[in-house]
């Protein structure tokens, strides 16, 4: 993290066309944390050029999967469709629909957000955006509010004006940024000066920020006071290992700083990231458990009394490449979750089967299905399948 990402952060997220990604998301699992048995799941699409295509939801209901939602992407050369479908009457009927607009750099221009009820579309909200020369955001407007944003000599954000709201102005020095808040005042129609923010930065002599620390204060007479701080440590490489998040606890007789958050994590060789968050509260605490690797991602929460309450599992699967006649779409493997056997079915000839663990080491192989699983322990795995037209990766879960 260097100290020039680190001055301010604002991130305006936007859906980009055509966008190819190196892993593409395959499927996510949602488990009851009472049973720890998957109750949800979705599974994700894709053309041969990487771009989703469609997200089919599904619950379970006892033994069976019960598809009752749907998703669907098109795309254009400067636009993009989504249409969201819920199961009615066994019949999939579409509910919304959004669609996002491109200028020549592919940032949306304009997005359209649409209720559907008994096929009739009812605008709900259409939001315009405008860009400077430089393709730096300068206004964002809909129904319920308009945003402005300005930007000084060097291009850092300098105002962000929110109608008839709030406005915040920005200045900068090396070492720190300044923030200024103020609130509409409708009955004298001016702005109301509410808050001043100063974030200070130390910075080692790689150029990575260490620490940042906030404090504010309501006039320009009262000294400032604490509010939070950020500690960052890094590896040689400047890559992140360790954010620590602290609050200023003033109503203590000797004010102190305060742990609310600490996130670590660990970079292997093939640049996979394994992260642990633990969330500490004043009212019992949550620990947040993150697991990833290129390949799959759990996203566990606990409580004070180490019981999970809330699990999800995201799975990826590298971009494939070197594949003919859609061959990844082609590929089936079943049940899954699975207990005792699985199957796999393709239209492209098999070559050769493999299960593999979250580590890539090969517990079976073989060129036929079914395949015999009962001897490997409940979890998360992979099955690698060769075919003529190329190879595939699947997420597996084995559950008992």
């Amino acid at each position: 993290m260097k100290f020039y990402f680190s001055i301010i952060a604002f991130a305006f997220v936007f859906l980009c066309k055509g966008q190819l990604i190196k892993q593409k998301l395959d499927s996510t699992y949602t488990y009851d944390p009472s049973t720890m048995q998957v109750e949800g799941k979705s599974i994700h699409s894709y053309d041969k050029n990487g771009n989703l295509l469609t997200v089919l939801g599904y619950k379970r209901q006892l033994t069976d999967w019960i598809n009752d939602r749907k998703t669907t992407y098109t795309y254009f050369q400067d636009s993009t469709v989504i249409n969201y479908f819920s199961l009615k009457n066994e019949v999939f009927k579409k509910n919304k629909q959004e669609i996002y607009i491109y200028n020549n750099l592919e940032q949306v221009i304009e997005e359209k957000h649409y209720d559907i009820n008994n096929d009739i579309a009812s605008l709900d909200q259409m939001t315009v955006y405008t860009y400077n020369t430089d393709g730096q955001l300068l206004s964002r407007n809909n129904n319920n509010s308009k945003n402005l944003y300005s930007y000084n000599s060097e291009n850092l954000l300098s105002e962000v004006i929110y109608e008839n709201n709030w406005k915040y102005s920005y200045s900068y020095s090396i070492l720190s940024t300044i923030t200024l808040e103020y609130r509409w005042n409708s009955t004298n129609n001016n702005w109301d000066f509410e808050k001043e923010t100063i974030s200070t930065f130390t910075v080692d002599k790689k150029g990575d920020t260490t620490s940042k620390t906030d404090a504010y204060r309501f006039n320009n007479i009262d000294p400032f006071q604490n509010n939070e701080r950020f500690d960052y440590t890094y590896n040689q490489n400047s890559d992140l290992l360790s954010t620590t998040e602290y609050w200023w606890d003033s109503r203590q007789t000797v004010p102190l700083w305060v742990l609310t958050n600490k996130k670590e994590q660990t970079i292997d060789p093939n640049f996979n990231v394994n992260e642990i968050a633990h969330i500490y509260t004043f009212t019992g605490g949550i620990d947040e458990l993150f697991d990833y690797n290129s390949m799959i991602t759990n996203h566990k929460t606990y409580n004070k009394n180490n019981e999970v309450v809330f699990n999800f599992d995201f799975f990826y699967s590298d971009f494939l490449t070197g594949l003919t006649n859609n061959t990844e779409s082609t590929l089936q493997i079943f049940p899954n979750p699975s207990t005792n056997h699985i199957s796999v079915n393709s239209l492209s000839e098999i070559i050769q089967i493999h299960l593999l663990n979250n580590f890539g080491d090969e517990l079976l192989s073989q060129k036929t299905s079914p395949i015999d699983i009962r001897t490997i322990t409940p979890g998360h795995y992979y099955l690698k399948v060769e075919t003529e037209n190329g190879v595939i990766v699947k997420p597996l879960i084995i559950n008992r």
